[in-house]
């Protein structure tokens, strides 16, 4: 959320390397939906998951 500042912090670094990452096969994905918050434990925020491709558990949380 834009009045998250933290949130606006971590996504700003991450678009600084959103290219980089993109050729070494890293997708970033920008998600605000409450149903995957709760699907996933999301409870604070800013929150990276990490999947393995194909995968639908994440194995890392941030």
């Amino acid at each position: 959320s834009k009045e998250c500042k933290q949130c606006s912090r971590v996504l700003s670094e991450i678009e600084h390397i959103d290219d980089e990452a993109d050729h070494a096969g890293i997708k970033f994905v920008k998600i605000d939906d409450k149903t995957l918050t709760k699907e996933f434990g999301v409870y604070a925020l800013p929150a990276i998951l990490f999947f393995r491709m194909g995968s639908k558990e994440p194995v890392i949380y941030a």
